[in-house]
This record gives structure tokens, sequence and C-alpha cells, in this order.
């Protein structure tokens, strides 16, 4: 299931005093299955370009097709068939969460569509242990009993629960303290490795995106300003800096100690770019101790 965008624009109040282009020439491909973050600053079009995948929004300029489906339609029954191949998962989905059991409200979806009783009970056991939460000890606990973490596997498991082909991710962890960070997108990557689906991490967290994502799309107003695998995209930073950006702190510091060792002549390797983790980082550099400090 395939996305493709070609010169894709979106008008907000088109034709009123109200008018606002979020989106303009917009051109992509992303092939089933792969990981891909969506970064840029608080304006960029991110928001906006999601809800185009999704179908709440339909494109005012261009064509889109995902999968077998072609926007812009005119038939709210396409579009509908679209939103349960295509999961998006808004910031704070915990939000959403209002039924009285963790089991009920993961269901919830599933019992609109009229899915027999029996298959949506297998289906929740296996979205539940897809986000490592046993069914036998949480099921029938209140979501509003959790932690802040445990809340948002939930509702991540009410979209997961659907199957849907591809899985969009909207700021996922924002609000969590650092260890339910680390726990949420260890989550999505662990679940996007074992359902092969294409999973879409729309961040501003430049970390995060390096760490997880294969291939990103930098937003910049209104329009895709870079693309590339997180290696090729952080290796210009001056252009993620005029997109408002900044870089990872790993690959920061790579950065300037490569300059460092080349304004030094000194016979020493650079640091590779695709290093995106501080531990990734202390082992690469003790490696070099270990040979001599670094020597090529």
């Amino acid at each position: 299931m395939d996305i493709r965008l070609e010169k894709i624009g979106y008008t907000y109040g088109k034709g009123t005093p109200f008018e606002h282009t979020a989106l303009h020439d917009v051109s992509l491909h992303i092939p089933y299955g792969r990981y891909i973050a969506i970064i840029g600053h608080t304006g960029s079009g991110k928001s906006t370009l999601i809800q185009l995948l999704n179908g709440l929004l339909q494109p005012t300029e261009g064509k889109m097709q995902v999968g077998n489906f072609v926007l812009p339609v005119k038939k709210q029954k396409g579009l509908e068939k679209l939103r349960q191949q295509v999961g998006l998962s808004f910031q704070y989905p915990e939000y959403q969460l209002f039924e009285e059991s963790v089991s009920k409200d993961v269901a919830f979806g599933l019992k609109n569509m009229g899915v027999p009783q029996e298959m949506i009970a297998s289906r929740v056991r296996e979205a539940l242990e897809l986000v490592g939460l046993d069914i036998e000890e949480y099921g029938e606990k209140s979501p509003f009993a959790l932690s802040g973490g445990q809340m948002r596997r939930v509702a991540l498991a009410g979209v997961l629960v659907m199957k849907p082909k591809i899985l969009i991710l909207d700021e996922p962890t924002a609000g969590l303290d650092p260890a339910g960070h680390r726990m949420i997108l260890d989550v999505i990557d662990r679940v996007h490795q074992e359902e092969k689906r294409t999973t879409i991490l729309v961040t501003h967290s430049m970390e995060d995106a390096a760490r997880y994502a294969d291939y990103l799309y930098v937003m910049n107003e209104g329009t895709i300003w870079m693309e590339g695998t997180p290696g090729e995209v952080f290796r210009d930073p001056q252009r993620i800096r005029q997109a408002g950006l900044d870089l990872p702190e790993v690959t920061d510091f790579i950065l300037k100690f490569n300059e460092r060792i080349g304004r030094r002549r000194e016979n020493m390797e650079p640091l590779p770019l695709d290093i995106f983790e501080t531990g990734k980082l202390i082992d690469e550099l003790a490696r070099r101790v270990r040979k001599g400090v670094g020597k090529a």
C-alpha cells in the first residue's frame, strides 16, 4: 500500500477572507513497509499533511494515491474505507479514552464496524499484547487507573486493533516523562518490526526521528524542504537550521569532532554520520582508543 503525492496543495478557507495556504507543491513516494519520520517546526504543514493521508482533509490541488484510494474523491464511503486502512493517532490520544475498562475501550472501533464478538475478543487480546499489556492483568481495569504511559499504550492498541496498513502517529510521546517517552517509541518500533506495516512518525524531536526512522521528510513553509535517510539529512546542518530546526545532539558533536580533526590535519578517521545514539558513539570512540587513538 504505497503512498504517492503529486504536486499536492491544501488551502484552508479557500475563497474567504481567512484563506490560508498550508501546503503547496508537495510530492513524495512512500513505499509500503517503511518507517518514515516527518519533522518540522510548528506551522510547517506536518499536521495538514497527515490529515490528507487519512482522508480527514482532501487536497485542493494536485492528486494523491494511498494504496488503491485516489484523492480527492466525493464519496464519503470511500473515505471511510480509507480510514480503516490508515490509522491515525493524534497527540494525547488518551484524552479519547472513555470506556469503563481497557478491553471495552480497545474494542470500541471493532464494535462500530459490526465485527463478530468472538473475533473482537481475540483481536483485542492481540492488540494489547502488541503494546506490551497483558489482557489478564489490564483488560478489566479502568483505563483512568493507569499511568500516563500505560494509557498511551491502550490508546495505541485501539488504533492497532483495526489492523491498519499504515500507522500515523502525531507526536506520540507529547507530555510523557523521559522513561515513558522512550517506552512508547520502543513499543512503536517493535510493532513496526513485527507487523511490517508503514509507520509514519510526526515529531519535533530530531533525536527520535534519527534514531527510529529509515527515511525523513523535513517540512518548511508548507512544502518538503529536505528528504533522505537520517545520515543524508543531518549532514547538512546549515539547511536544517534554515528550516528552524536543530541537529540531534550526537550529530552536532560528530560534525564538530570531524571539523576539529580536519583543521588539525590529524591522521584520524572522521566519525560516521549514521550514529545517533550516545551509547553507540561512546562504543565507537572506545573502539578507536583501543586501536590506538583512531589512526586510519
